[in-house]
């Protein structure tokens, strides 16, 4: 009995001493890194990467920025009060207009079906919308991706006119019958096209890679946090795998930081595809992100929206995702 309690004693203590000499885990030293989004769970992976670790395990210490007005976004970017923004092929056009030298160098999602435009049963082809006037927020992609399909159809947009309000008010006054085209973006799209003689007449699953949501910076920035930025594109793609793989886990971490369900969210994520980095890659080398910007310039410019002419490739970098 007593050799039992002594190998006993034995054992627990060298279990103790094996933990108490166990190697603690280096701290990893981070860097600052701020980014300002909008309320579109496109960007969700910025969470889950952030609340699971990734961008701490890659030295980011990430500081995420709502920010759903475009006037404030281009003033935060102006005032450097954020490293990187958000653009689409149809913001970055809108910034270089307001005098910001920005470059896309990463994408984090790409619409398909995420975002789109409702319309009452009046209208049935593309003729029907010489001339009208729709509800949207103004500079935002449903807005830009309905102008665009406008352009694409033989419709003169330079005679369309924005009913100017948030997307919520947008989707609330076409189900309410106070508009009859709304441009919105998920869950907003699917909920307005609840009204009785509503339905969506086009989404963006059917312009494949048009609006895609780039992460952009100022030259500058992106050549002074160079490492930086090369840790988040990592962690972010780590994220992205983590999204694709788990999706409703994903949601469940997600869903509050963008005011939604849970089942909202796993609704929405059907109607987004998230690149991986090699994803990346392949579109930054192709010539649909050059062909993608273009149309949106021209639409845009025919629109009243722009007036400069616009060096497409200079809104764009392949040097992080090569």
């Amino acid at each position: 009995m007593l050799l039992r309690k002594t190998i006993a004693t034995t054992l627990l203590v060298s279990l103790l001493v094996g933990c108490s000499s166990a190697p603690e885990k280096e701290p990893v030293n981070t860097q600052d890194l701020s980014v300002a989004i909008t309320s579109w769970i496109g960007f969700a992976p910025l969470y889950v990467g952030q609340e699971l670790g990734f961008y701490e395990e890659n030295g980011v210490d990430l500081d995420i920025q709502f920010i759903d007005d475009i006037g404030a976004i281009k003033a935060a970017v102006q005032a450097d009060k954020t490293d990187l923004t958000w653009g689409t092929g149809d913001m970055l056009p809108l910034f270089t207009e307001a005098g910001l030298d920005l470059k896309a160098f990463y994408a984090i999602d790409w619409s398909n079906g995420g975002d789109g435009v409702v319309v009452s049963d009046k209208y049935t082809q593309w003729s029907d919308f010489e001339g009208v006037s729709f509800a949207a927020q103004s500079g935002f992609p449903p807005a830009n991706l309905f102008l665009y399909a406008l352009a694409q159809n033989g419709v003169d947009v330079s005679k369309v006119e924005i009913q100017e309000m948030d997307t919520s008010a947008a989707a609330l006054a076409f189900k309410a019958g106070q508009v009859d085209i709304a441009a919105l973006f998920q869950p907003y799209l699917s909920q307005a096209a609840e009204r009785e003689d509503g339905s969506i007449f086009i989404s963006s699953a059917e312009y494949p890679y048009v609006i895609t949501d780039y992460f952009s910076a100022k030259p500058q920035l992106l050549e002074a946090k160079k490492e930086t930025i090369a840790n988040f594109i990592k962690a972010t793609d780590q994220a992205i795998e983590y999204l694709n793989s788990n999706p409703e886990e994903a949601a469940v971490i997600t869903a509050p930081f963008f005011g939604l369900t849970t089942e909202d969210a796993i609704a929405t994520f059907q109607d987004v595809e998230f690149p991986t980095l090699a994803e990346n890659k392949k579109l930054f080398n192709s010539s649909d992100i050059k062909k993608t910007f273009n149309t949106f310039a021209s639409a845009m410019r025919q629109a009243g929206l722009i007036t400069k002419e616009i060096d497409v490739e200079s809104l764009y970098t392949t040097d992080f995702v090569n």
